[in-house]
This record gives structure tokens, C-alpha cells and sequence, in this order.
């Protein structure tokens, strides 16, 4: 056994074979250890048959004992490979946050860091009127987009690049390369000069908007108050973060950055990051996040809510929901625990089995049902009744 369970852990730790194949061969090797005193159990009450009663009492005994004393060992082997196959885990984590590490500590705000700097803004305005759609895409630098005061949309850049001769040169290099523009219905906002670390901030009138789509190579993305019918947000570094925005359907990506949306409305919501926390309070009806490496917490007081769904690898999953609606919901992790919370379910089922559990719950209501998914490999999973309430009709 204890050969066995070496071989395994020396396949992990190798990279030979992953995690979940390791829990495969583990239960193998459970049911045949658990398998064995069975046998020779039945074997010993056969020969028992032809003894006294009273010498059949005795080996009975003794057989129980033999079997707890082998299911006594079992179990602290299984603890200790279990602790084992933890340690590897926090390795590879390690190697993973420090790999994350360098990412963020390298400076992307200055892309190519010989030669002098220049740093100059460039405005411009367009007539809102004929704006449905609005489209930027930036390599390097910010992107804001906040309410204005006016009926136009204003458009401030604030440019910082390598300075090519003078000034006046520079300014010229990229504009070149730099596109501002509002035509058929939709605003571009494209810089094609990769070395420019441009921050922009569009300032756009309140009214529905089409679709606001924004991808950014290094930046981080702010949206407030905002009301569109498709949002979509990208980035590979830097964080996704927005407040009252309104949407009927949103997807929000980043590879290395947390993901905050408060205060947010709509009907269709994906959010994921790869490293970072995942955070969204507002009223929706339908949500899904994903994190591999940070926490996911929603918070969702929709009236209309029908789908929550929170999946992390390395992270806990917090979730709220509305207490007035039918419930239906699946929790699973495999190294954390599961905590459900809720005074009115009507039914829970759960199993707890080695690198694997389990809990499924109901809440019969007269009111639509809300079905709930959350999962996590190495971390805790919550589910609780929210306290915020939606003021809205």
C-alpha cells in the first residue's frame, strides 16, 4: 500500500500524470484494499461452519478486529498521500503566482524604455446623435468611459511615446497612426503605433447605446454608468472594473487582472479572468464567472434571476442570491468545504468522498426557480441569502 501510494505521488510531482488521473488510481486502490478483507472473511466464516459455536464467536471477533485495525490503516495512509498530493499542489501554485509575479511587476508603461519621452493630448468631438456603436482598441494604455456633461461625445487622449526629432515630428508619427472617427453609426478608436502608451477617456451622452466594445492589449478598462445592449471587454494585463452599467448582454475578459463590476443590470453577464478576483454585485437575471486563480463572489439581487453559475480552480466561491425565489442548486470541490447557509431549503443531498464532495439542495416557491452552480477545486463554497434589495421595476 504504502509502495503504491508512493508510485503515485512520484507521477505527480514528475508531471507524468495529472491530479484528477492520481484520484482515479487512489479509489482503484481503495476498492481493492477494501475488497481483500471482504474475501478473506467469507473464506474464514466457511471454514468457521464445520467448528463449536462458541469458537465461531471467538473468530468472528477477532476478524472485526483485523478488519478495523486494516481499515484504521487505510484511512491514515489516504490522509497522509492526501496531505502529500496537497504539497504538490501548493508547488505548482507557487510556480504559478510567481510566474504571475514578474508579469505584473514588469513595467508595460514603458514598452520600449531608450530614448527621451514625449507626452502631449490629443482631443477630439463628434456629434452623438448619429453614435450607436462605439469600437476601441488600444496595445497600450487605458480606456475610461464616463458620462458627459454635454451632448456630444468628447474623446481626450493622453499620449506618451519615444520622441522621434522634435515634438511636432512625434505628434505627426502618430497621427499617422492613430484613427478617430465616427461614421455609419459607430465611433473607432484604433492606435496602430504599438510603442505609444495612449490613456484614453470617452465621454459619451447617457441614451442606449448599440454596443461598446473595447480591446486593449496592456490596460486596464472602466465603464460607469453606461447603457448598451451588447458590452464586450478584453484585455490580456490589466483589470476590468465598472459601475451602473446596463446591459442585455456583457462578456468581460482579462488574462491578468481582477474583474469588479458593481451596481450593474442586465439580462446576460460572463465574466473571467486568469488570475485575479472575480467580483459582481447588481440585479441579473442570468451570470456566470470563472477565475482560475482568485476568489469568485456574486452577488445577485434580481428579481428575475433564473441562473447563477461560479467556478474558480485556486479560490473560494461566495454566493447571494434572493431569498424570494425557488431554489435549485449544485455545489462540488474537491479540497475545500461546502457551506450552505439557508434556513428554508426544502431538501440536501451530499457526499463526501475522498478528493471529492458533493451538495445538491431545492427551495420549493410559488415564485420562478433559480438554478445555482458553483464549483472549486482547492477552496471553500458559500451560498448565503443577500441583504440588498432591488429598488428597481
Amino acid at each position: 500500500m504504502q509502495t503504491e501510494k508512493q508510485r503515485i505521488l512520484q507521477l505527480v510531482s514528475e508531471g507524468k500524470i495529472a491530479v484528477e488521473e492520481a484520484v482515479t488510481l487512489l479509489e482503484a486502490l481503495e476498492k481493492q484494499n477494501t475488497a481483500s478483507p471482504k474475501t478473506e472473511t467469507k473464506v474464514t466464516q466457511e471454514k468457521q461452519a464445520t467448528t463449536e459455536q462458541q469458537e465461531k464467536t471467538d473468530e468472528q471477533k477477532t476478524t472485526h478486529t483485523e478488519n478495523d485495525q486494516t481499515r484504521e490503516f487505510f484511512e491514515e495512509e489516504m490522509k497522509n498521500f492526501r496531505k502529500d498530493l496537497s504539497q504538490v499542489g501548493s508547488v505548482f501554485m507557487e510556480l504559478f503566482n510567481t510566474t504571475v509575479k514578474k508579469v505584473k511587476d514588469y513595467d508595460f508603461n514603458t514598452p520600449f524604455s531608450f530614448g527621451e519621452k514625449v507626452t502631449f493630448q490629443e482631443v477630439r468631438t463628434f456629434d452623438a446623435d448619429d453614435i450607436s456603436q462605439v469600437f476601441i482598441e488600444m496595445p497600450n494604455g487605458s480606456v475610461t468611459i464616463e458620462p458627459a456633461e454635454l451632448q456630444d461625445a468628447r474623446l481626450v487622449c493622453s499620449v506618451r511615446t519615444s520622441l522621434q526629432d522634435d515634438e511636432e515630428t512625434t505628434r505627426a508619427k502618430f497621427l499617422e497612426q492613430f484613427v478617430a472617427q465616427a461614421d455609419m453609426g459607430t465611433l473607432r478608436v484604433i492606435n496602430e503605433m504599438k510603442w505609444a502608451v495612449v490613456d484614453t477617456t470617452l465621454y459619451l451622452p447617457q441614451k442606449k447605446y448599440d454596443e461598446i466594445k473595447l480591446r486593449l492589449t496592456n490596460g486596464t478598462a472602466n465603464l460607469r454608468e453606461l447603457n448598451a445592449r451588447k458590452v464586450k471587454v478584453k484585455t490580456l494585463n490589466g483589470a476590468v472594473k465598472a459601475h451602473r452599467l446596463t446591459f442585455d448582454e456583457a462578456k468581460v475578459q482579462t488574462a491578468n487582472g481582477e474583474v469588479e463590476l458593481r451596481s450593474v443590470r442586465g439580462e446576460e453577464l460572463e465574466a473571467e479572468t486568469v488570475n485575479g478576483r472575480v467580483y459582481i454585485e447588481g440585479a441579473l437575471v442570468e451570470v456566470e464567472a470563472k477565475s482560475v486563480n482568485g476568489t469568485v463572489s456574486i452577488t445577485n439581487y434580481g428579481k428575475k434571476a433564473r441562473k447563477v453559475e461560479a467556478e474558480t480552480v485556486a479560490g473560494a466561491v461566495e454566493l447571494y442570491l434572493p431569498s424570494h425565489l425557488a431554489l435549485s442548486g449544485k455545489l462540488g470541490t474537491n479540497l475545500g468545504k461546502l457551506d450552505v447557509n439557508l434556513a428554508d431549503v426544502n431538501k440536501v443531498e451530499s457526499q463526501d468522498q475522498m478528493f471529492s464532495k458533493t451538495l445538491n439542495f431545492t427551495k420549493e416557491s410559488e415564485n420562478s426557480k433559480l438554478y445555482i452552480e458553483g464549483s472549486s477545486k482547492t477552496g471553500t463554497i458559500i451560498v448565503r441569502y443577500t441583504t440588498m434589495l432591488d429598488t428597481e421595476e
